[in-house]
């Protein structure tokens, strides 16, 4: 949870809040699966709503799953392995 210190003895009101180690985890996890789901939606987005060559498309599609696993390997600490499986997916 998050507490408050007050200074009693400034004029200013200066406020410290501390989070707990769990919730910026929380934050932190939350915030990269986010990441790696919007990596993985754009190309579908794209796919979608333009029209592109076979070639533009498979690099396109090749740059995003790459740009995947550095993200997942990055933010995580995920086995080679694990990443392997998780891009194959």
């Amino acid at each position: 949870m998050r507490s408050r210190k007050h200074s009693q003895g400034s004029m200013q009101e200066n406020e410290v809040f501390f989070f707990s180690e769990a919730r910026i985890a929380l934050a932190a996890r939350l915030l990269s699966v986010c990441v790696a789901a919007t990596v993985l939606m754009i190309p579908v987005f794209l796919l979608y709503l333009t029209t592109m060559g076979r070639k533009v498309t498979s690099i396109m599609v090749l740059l995003f799953v790459l740009a995947f696993a550095a993200i997942i390997s990055l933010l995580t600490d995920a086995k080679m392995e694990t990443v392997f499986v998780g891009t194959c997916a």
